[in-house]
């Protein structure tokens, strides 16, 4: 997982960016579903990412969140879904 800018600035926008593969091949998956659920502070349960969370599939098995932002500087939690056809 990777993030543009590498530290985001409190209501600065950014992206995120992972590049997801099959455990036993290394090989990218692609087609798989990404939700991303609404970020929470650390030790909090005030504050909410504020960003578009809309999800962009490429074939080399990169999926990218842009515009995300974050209304205060400290520690997030993002819980990230991840489902594929794999078997």
């Amino acid at each position: 997982m990777q993030t543009n800018p590498e530290n985001f600035m409190a209501n600065q926008a950014g992206t995120m960016t992972m590049i997801i593969t099959n455990k036993a091949t290394g090989q990218p998956v692609t087609g798989a579903k990404v939700m991303m659920s609404k970020s929470t502070m650390m030790s909090s349960n005030a504050g909410s990412n504020s960003g578009n969370m809309a999800g962009m599939t490429m074939n080399s098995g990169s999926y990218m969140m842009e515009g995300m932002t974050f209304n205060q500087p400290g520690q997030w939690n993002q819980a990230i879904t991840i489902s594929s056809p794999l078997d």
